[in-house]
């Protein structure tokens, strides 16, 4: 049963507004496309499992998409957790091309794509302390905690793993495999830990904690107020600012020649910024 639903996340969201909503040579837009880039890469690789996680029992599997929980002064971000009486286990999606080579001694994640070869974050630590931080929560809360797997989900079948038989391995998978990875876990957990009030307990307790991330558009990128272009923008032509009349948005014929939706049109009132 998914408890908390996958949600486009707030960088795409804010980032495709400001793109329509800065001057076209402000100099913010290359690192806002380039972080757009990066957020659309990832939540393509995010919802590449919910495939294979159809496949799980809704009785069984209480799942949250996109947890961002707070634990003292810090916040820890899981993409996809799944929980039940007899263990939980976390679910990493990594939406990497060419090769991975996964350095256990250095814990170093190295990546050659187009014959470019760069490290980026290792996601076995990652996850780890994302394990880490979710039991110390529950049991901040009184919630009896159970054996913790994961899984790091690679959404590109082409990508290859090394070193071949490597151990570490073991916990990374294409998304393909998912499945039968979530399978070899559940025969590894056979005895209940939790009662069905006290998974309840902890679904009602983790949705609760749950507090979205605000994106500080000035802080990130230096944009000032008074640099986002206000007023509804026509679907047709994209002139700026269409007029209001009589409960109807309109794009006057004499605003751009030629324009299709000169007459009324019912549109949403502009995009509000609430991230500074």
């Amino acid at each position: 049963m998914i408890v908390k639903q996958r949600t486009i996340p707030i960088e795409i969201i804010v980032n495709n507004a400001l793109k329509r909503r800065l001057m076209p040579n402000h100099p913010a837009l290359p690192a806002i496309d380039k972080d757009l880039y990066k957020k659309n890469a990832g939540h393509y690789g995010e919802e590449a499992m919910d495939y294979p996680l159809k496949m799980l029992s809704k009785k069984d599997y209480v799942i949250f998409h996109g947890l961002r929980l707070p634990y003292d002064d810090m916040h820890f971000q899981i993409d996809t957790l799944l929980l039940t009486t007899k263990f939980g286990m976390i679910l990493e999606s990594k939406n990497l091309g060419g090769e991975l080579y996964f350095d256990e001694s250095s814990e170093q994640l190295f990546q050659t794509y187009n014959g470019k070869k760069e490290g980026v974050q290792y996601p076995i630590s990652q996850v780890q302390r994302q394990i880490k931080l979710l039991k110390a929560l529950l049991q901040r809360n009184m919630i009896p905690v159970v054996p913790y797997d994961f899984q790091v989900v690679i959404s590109h079948s082409s990508t290859i793993l090394l070193p071949l038989g490597a151990p570490v391995l073991q916990k990374v998978c294409h998304v393909h495999s998912l499945h039968g990875r979530i399978e070899k876990v559940e025969n590894r957990y056979k005895k209940d830990i939790l009662d069905l009030k006290t998974l309840q307990k902890a679904t009602r307790l983790l949705i609760k904690k749950h507090e979205p991330k605000k994106l500080a558009i000035k802080k990130k990128y230096g944009i000032e107020k008074n640099e986002i272009l206000t007023g509804v923008h026509c679907p047709e032509c994209s002139y700026r600012p269409m007029q209001y009349k009589k409960g109807k948005w309109l794009c006057l014929p004499s605003s751009i020649k030629g324009c299709l939706f000169s007459r009324p049109r019912r549109l949403l009132p502009p995009h509000k910024f609430h991230h500074y």
